[in-house]
């Protein structure tokens, strides 16, 4: 069945991802852990250790459910929400703002650590991502689900708010503010 493919795969990339960490553990462990830490290496360990949470999400998010595709609408609208917040939480929240971050701090290195940057930089990124993400959950909440005609595949999306398209102007508005500074 769909759902058994579908364990199979999630449970293979999760085995490949822990292979990999267990390959590269001696290397940071020497590089990183014997050090005193940094905040660039504590934006590395971040970044390292936060695809553990995803994959734990992906194995265990309705294991309990024995046909994920199927009928059980209920579980199948909870795993996307869940989907759907991870992939917010993950890419946008960890990824993108540790990006964020890096790039924010290079900012501030060439203005050779001015106090303006100090206090202006965190307060135009909260200003700038806090309505990011608000208008984030407003369209993902405003989502309106059916039971797919196709069994393999989970629930259709059909309709939402059109406010998807604010997070962008919201991200340009903050990328363009940097570039005044740089």
């Amino acid at each position: 069945s769909s759902y058994s493919y579908s364990k199979i795969k999630a449970v293979s990339s999760a085995m490949v991802f822990l292979y990999d960490w267990m390959l590269m553990l001696p290397v940071e462990l020497d590089v990183v852990w014997s050090k005193k830490l940094r905040p660039l290496d504590i934006l590395y360990i971040i970044q390292r250790y936060m695809p553990f949470v995803d994959t734990i999400g992906i194995l265990f998010v309705g294991k309990d459910d024995v046909e994920l595709y199927g009928t059980n609408r209920t579980k199948n609208v909870s795993y996307l929400v869940y989907h759907q917040w991870m992939q917010v939480l993950g890419l946008l929240l960890i990824y993108l703002c540790e990006a964020i971050v890096i790039l924010a701090m290079r900012t501030w290195a060439l203005w050779e650590k001015d106090i303006r940057l100090t206090v202006g930089l965190p307060i135009f990124f909260v200003g700038c991502w806090v309505p990011c993400l608000y208008t984030m959950h407003l369209f993902l909440s405003s989502q309106t689900y059916i039971p797919s005609p196709v069994p393999q595949v989970g629930c259709v999306i059909v309709a939402a708010e059109s406010t998807f398209f604010l997070v962008w102007v919201i991200l340009m508005v903050y990328e363009a503010g940097k570039l005044m500074y740089v």
